[in-house]
């Protein structure tokens, strides 16, 4: 009766849900049978838990158990019961992805705030900052899976920075893709050099942003 995925309206899921729960708890259920009321829990829970909302989702399968006559389908509640408490007591949610982070290093808020749209509306984590002086203080906050950097920036360019990240034990494994309208053979060897994985021209084509950052994003060790 209701499905639930990633880029469903969480909102409207919800309403949808508890106008579920309004006619399970007013009796119209009840009337219908014990075991159709078991089966009506099973189906919430099950749209809670693929919500990604734990608590509710085991609350409506802990009920499920206790009116549920067949053994079978006991069984299999009580199983996913046990599996779901266990991630419960680790604290994390069934389906829950780990957030990739990508760091951009651009004194021009226009930059900033494209790479910041571009990457969020597909589940990255974006932290932004303006120069090189606040990146390294902000890497020892949070350690990146990738940092795009811009070469022409105040205090010190591009450059610097990369061989600074990369001379930094946190940083020097993240991959640094160069923000720049520099793209000349020179610009490039510089980058490279400096300890760079690649180049994005400016301006920055947002298809090739994300191509670029699905490629070289690495997996937290």
């Amino acid at each position: 009766l209701i499905l639930s995925n990633e880029d469903a309206d969480k909102s409207l899921l919800n309403q949808a849900v508890e106008r579920f729960e309004n006619i399970l708890y007013s009796g119209e259920i009840r009337a219908s049978g014990l075991h159709s009321e078991a089966e009506f829990h099973i189906n919430i829970g099950l749209v809670y838990l693929n919500m990604k909302a734990l608590d509710k989702g085991l609350l409506h399968l802990q009920n499920a158990l206790y009116l549920h006559e067949d053994a079978n389908l006991r069984a299999q509640v009580e199983n996913l019961i046990g599996i779901l408490k266990q991630l419960k007591e680790k604290g994390k949610s069934p389906n829950q992805k780990q957030e990739k982070v990508v760091m951009v290093i651009d004194d021009s808020p226009t930059i900033r705030k494209l790479v910041a749209i571009t990457l969020e509306r597909i589940g990255y984590k974006v932290i932004a900052v303006s120069d090189g002086v606040q990146s390294l203080a902000k890497v020892e906050e949070t350690v990146p899976d990738l940092i795009l950097l811009d070469i022409s920036m105040p205090y010190m360019d591009g450059y610097q920075v990369c061989k600074l990240l990369k001379g930094n034990i946190k940083t020097k494994h993240v991959p640094v893709l160069m923000l720049s309208g520099k793209d000349g053979f020179i610009d490039k060897v510089r980058a490279r050099l400096a300890g760079s994985s690649g180049h994005i021209s400016k301006p920055v084509d947002p298809g090739i942003l994300l191509a670029m950052v699905q490629k070289h994003v690495v997996t937290k060790k």
